[in-house]
């Protein structure tokens, strides 16, 4: 069984209060799972779209799961969760989205992984 676990980085030497993005896919696993570790000091509120190509291969929203993550001097706290969904050989994607965590409307930065199958 191969598991693949790719990252999404969300902060550059610019922009230090983002944090990283995990992909994890195994080849017989039925689902797709997700991870947002923020980086010190850091509030987020996160939002992960599973991807896919349509007809016209523009990317369509297939799933959308989103919480709060955070890590302070007291408490360390990702945000994980699960895609479940069937494996049919079809092409994916997960888009990142990070918002303000006391303004789930303030956008702050998105990002993608790379393609998949699953």
């Amino acid at each position: 069984m191969a598991i693949t676990k790719t990252a999404i980085e969300l902060k550059t030497p610019d922009f230090q209060y983002g944090g990283t993005a995990y992909v994890t896919t195994a080849e017989d696993a039925s689902g797709i799972n997700v991870t947002f570790e923020p980086a010190w000091q850091c509030a987020t509120y996160v939002k992960f779209v599973l991807q896919r190509p349509n007809a016209s291969e523009a990317w369509t929203d297939v799933a959308v799961k989103s919480g709060e993550s955070w890590y302070d001097f007291l408490e360390y706290h990702p945000f994980n969760t699960r895609f479940n969904i069937a494996r049919s050989n079809t092409t994916y994607r997960i888009r990142v989205e990070m918002y303000d965590v006391w303004n789930h409307a303030d956008h702050i930065q998105t990002a993608y992984s790379n393609m998949f199958i699953h």
